[in-house]
């Protein structure tokens, strides 16, 4: 992952533009820090790649969380936690290449919604309590639980599953 001498990069994240393998297509969402698009691998499968956005390479507690992100994302399996695939620096860009999410998080759906039934919050927190039990049993706390946070993941016949994203603040 990143180190102290990684410097801005006059690469950029531009559908076409390749980086750890993987092709860029569009960007589906980010922050402050960081972009994430659905990009396909070398073999064709659809991806997300998270990339550190230039101006944060050069401080270093943003690095340290974009690192313990993919560490976390490598550390973490299970149905609640995103797939991490790769991870690392190219082109003076730190990335991270996950699967790729299709659905929503909670804070989206809340805005859409206006509220959850009571038997959506019986099972948003029964998944999330799954997959707060896994990271504890391994000496994790996350440390950043909030709607924007927790993902509903769509497979391809409509199944959702809860994600726990964004392991940036997490410790061990």
């Amino acid at each position: 992952m990143p180190g102290p001498n990684l410097k801005r990069s006059t690469w950029r994240a531009v559908a076409g533009n390749s980086i750890g393998g993987c092709v860029l297509d569009r960007p589906v969402g980010g922050g402050d820090f960081s972009t994430v698009w659905a990009a396909h691998s070398s073999d064709g499968e659809p991806v997300g790649v998270k990339i550190m956005k230039s101006p944060a390479v050069e401080q270093p507690m943003v690095r340290a969380r974009f690192s313990r992100q993919a560490l976390m994302g490598r550390r973490l399996q299970g149905p609640h936690f995103l797939r991490v695939r790769a991870s690392g620096v190219e082109q003076g860009c730190a990335f991270i290449v996950t699967e790729l999410l299709v659905g929503e998080d909670l804070e989206e759906r809340l805005f859409r919604a206006g509220q959850l039934s009571v038997a959506e919050t019986c099972e948003l927190l029964r998944q999330l309590g799954e997959g707060l039990a896994v990271v504890h049993d391994r000496g994790i706390i996350h440390r950043d639980i909030k709607p924007s946070n927790v993902f509903f993941s769509r497979s391809p016949i409509g199944v959702e599953t809860l994600k726990i994203l964004d392991f940036g603040f997490a410790c061990a």
